[in-house]
């Protein structure tokens, strides 16, 4: 697995599912606001998004049914406002990974990207919960 930023967005490239792309810069995503891709990656559950908000990004917390994940933020220099995030969901009880459900429906219940003070830059609450 790898993520990389690029001025447009953010890149992913997994074994199963190839190098693919998310814009910052076509004007789809809300400020503040983020996104989320979710995808089985070798039995688990690898997340990853891109988010925007004012504020110095320091972490992202992802709650499921079972677990508290910390996951990690990573910025491109020069360009404030926005960045990524990715955690490893790992497989928790209330998930179910198998080659044909790869990716559990409702793995998480709210996404939230911190900055430095605890203060909320930008979060996802999972609405089919």
């Amino acid at each position: 697995m790898e993520l990389w930023l690029t001025k447009q967005g953010k890149h992913w490239s997994t074994p199963q599912g190839g190098t693919q792309f998310r814009s910052v810069s076509d004007g789809n995503a809300a400020n503040p606001g983020m996104g989320v891709q979710q995808e089985g990656v070798n039995g688990q559950v690898f997340l990853s998004g891109t988010f925007r908000g004012k504020g110095t990004p320091a972490r992202v917390e992802v709650r499921t049914r079972d677990k508290v994940i910390q996951g990690t933020v990573v910025t491109l220099a020069g360009q404030p406002g926005w960045g990524a995030w990715y955690a490893d969901g790992g497989t928790g009880e209330s998930e179910t990974l198998t080659p044909g459900h790869s990716q559990p429906d409702s793995f998480y219940q709210s996404i939230t990207v911190y900055d430095t003070t605890g203060k909320i830059i930008a979060q996802l609450n999972d609405t089919t919960s």
